[in-house]
C-alpha cells in the first residue's frame, strides 16, 4: 500500500510513489463479485465536474446511462466513488472536482508519462491496476517513455492512489496495464481538481 501523506505534493516512501487515501472501511467481496460480473457494456462509462457532495448523483447518472441491471450494489459504488472523491477534495484543497469512470477495453496510454496536472487520484475498480514506475527506476523510465517495460509497482485493487503531476516537485510517471483478452475489462476512477 501507499503511504498517507498531508499534501499530494509529497512522494510516498519505501519506493512507493503515490500518496493512498485510506478507506473508512474495507471493500464487501460481494461488491467486487458483483462488478466482476457485470456485462462489459453495463459497466458505465463517462466523466463530470461536481462540488464533492454531488459526486455520488453523477455516478448514480453514468450507471443509469450504461443500463447497468439494478442492484443494491449501484448505490454503494456510487457512495463510494463519492467518499474517495471528497477525500481527494480535502487532501488537495478543491472545491470541486472533475470525476471520470473509464470503461477500459484496450491497451490505452501505454507511453510512460506523468499526468499534466498538480495531481490525480486513481482507483481500480474491476481489472489490473495502473502501472506505476517505482521511485528507484524513474530515472530510467524518463529517459525512455516509449521502450521502458519495467519494473512497475501496482497499487491494490480498491486502493485510491494519489498520483502527483507534473505541475508538482515530484511528478510521478505511470502507464496503463495491459489487457490481456477480450474479457478483461477494467473500470478505472480518476478524479483530479477541476479545470485541470
Amino acid at each position: 500500500m501507499g503511504t498517507a501523506a498531508a499534501h499530494a505534493d509529497v512522494t510516498a516512501l519505501h519506493d512507493t510513489p503515490w500518496i493512498s487515501l485510506p478507506r473508512p472501511a474495507p471493500v464487501p467481496s460481494e461488491a467486487a463479485a458483483w462488478l466482476d460480473d457485470l456485462d462489459p457494456k453495463h459497466i458505465p462509462d463517462g466523466r463530470f465536474d461536481a462540488a464533492p457532495g454531488d459526486v455520488a448523483l453523477g455516478v448514480t447518472a453514468l450507471l443509469a446511462a450504461a443500463k447497468t441491471p439494478p442492484s443494491g450494489w449501484q448505490s454503494w459504488l456510487a457512495e463510494d466513488c463519492a467518499s474517495l472523491a471528497d477525500g481527494f477534495a480535502r487532501q488537495v484543497g478543491a472545491e470541486r472536482v472533475s470525476v471520470r469512470l473509464d470503461r477500459i477495453d484496450d491497451n490505452a496510454c501505454r507511453r510512460i508519462h506523468a499526468d499534466v496536472a498538480v495531481s490525480r487520484m486513481v482507483c481500480t475498480y474491476r481489472g489490473p491496476s495502473t502501472c506505476v514506475v517505482p521511485t528507484s527506476a524513474a530515472g530510467a523510465a524518463a529517459q525512455n517513455p516509449d521502450t521502458y517495460d519495467g519494473p512497475f509497482v501496482m497499487p491494490e485493487r480498491f486502493e485510491a492512489a494519489i498520483l502527483p503531476g507534473t505541475l508538482s516537485a515530484s511528478p510521478v510517471l505511470h502507464r496503463s496495464p495491459r489487457i490481456e483478452g477480450p474479457r478483461q475489462v477494467r473500470l478505472l476512477l480518476v478524479v483530479s481538481p477541476a479545470g485541470t
